[in-house]
């Protein structure tokens, strides 16, 4: 039996340890000024430092919507039984490596997030009822996981005191995009972009610098290059 590209599961424990940390301790890779906004938490609730009324919160979403969240794991799931070798073979092509199995956390308020040193990712449970489907949930699934790849590969081979962070952070959004547009095309439309204002003026660079690789190794050794002299706000 071939191995799984993704597992999928709910963790309301989870969700909440990674709220905090964003939105109450303020450890954020990117410069979004309100994550509380962005995930649909209401601003009384982040007043309270101790993060009890943000647990209070989450938890009772996740009582709210017990149902809708079983459904979104059982819709994941039959998704990926049909689609996942396809996925897989595409990923694998570009990063010319085996990849893992990943851990695919859905999450009630939290839109994508992955893990930068393990194969735990997170997307929104209800990006599939969206406007464009199954398009929402595949697009928050290969950018996290391409994302999560793309700077696992880069500190693989550049260590922090030669490229911040921060910058192969820009890097890996950025190249997360670029797989996107190239390779999933047939799921593509108007209007997606690096989804961050200060990574913008570097978005066609890199898609530029991926689609004209000889390999993912020298666009990532490109990419470094570039970004060596840049500045992220």
């Amino acid at each position: 039996m071939p191995k799984k590209m993704f597992k999928f599961y709910t963790n309301k424990a989870e969700e909440f340890d990674n709220l905090f940390n964003m939105i109450i301790d303020k450890h954020d890779a990117s410069n979004t000024i309100n994550r509380a906004a962005q995930y649909g938490i209401p601003a009384n609730i982040i007043s309270d430092k101790t993060g009890k009324k943000l647990q209070a919160f989450l938890y009772s979403q996740y009582k709210l919507f017990a149902r809708e969240l079983k459904q979104s794991v059982k819709f994941h799931k039959s998704f990926m039984s049909k689609n996942g070798t396809q996925i897989r073979n595409i990923l694998e092509k570009i990063f010319e490596h085996d990849i893992p199995t990943y851990n695919v956390r859905l999450d009630s308020q939290i839109t994508g997030m992955s893990d930068w040193y393990t194969n735990k990712i997170c997307i929104n449970a209800f990006s599939y009822l969206q406007r464009f489907k199954a398009k929402h949930m595949l697009l928050s699934l290969i950018w996290e996981t391409a994302l999560s790849l793309t700077f696992i590969d880069i500190r693989k081979k550049y260590p922090q005191k030669q490229i911040s962070d921060k910058k192969v952070w820009a890097i890996s959004e950025l190249t997360a995009m670029a797989i996107w547009k190239s390779e999933f095309s047939e799921y593509d439309w108007n209007g997606v972009n690096v989804g961050y204002s200060e990574l913008l003026p570097y978005q066609d660079k890199i898609s530029k610098l991926y689609q004209s690789r000889k390999n993912f190794t020298e666009f990532l050794d490109s990419a470094v290059k570039l970004f060596e002299n840049i500045k992220i706000k």
